[in-house]
């Protein structure tokens, strides 16, 4: 199974340009070691809740624990 640290160094491919929707791709793809193809996979198959958590600033324990539950199960066991 893969995990999030098992892809410390993952290639995220290069960074978006485009402004602030470049840079939330780059934050979200920073923050939790996916591909570009993987992105696109959070992106069609997370809720808003989920996206939230990609994107927070600061997460209690639980909150983290939430994100790496849905990261291993739909998107770094899928690609």
């Amino acid at each position: 199974m893969k995990t999030r640290l098992s892809r410390k160094g993952v290639d995220l491919g290069e960074d978006r340009q485009g402004g602030m929707f470049g840079l939330f791709d780059s934050l979200i793809k920073e923050t939790c070691r996916i591909s570009e193809d993987e992105l696109d996979l959070l992106c069609e198959t997370a809720t808003e809740d989920e996206l939230d958590l990609a994107v927070a600033d600061r997460l209690s324990f639980a909150d983290k624990r939430l994100l790496l539950k849905f990261l291993e199960e739909k998107i770094y066991n899928k690609s």
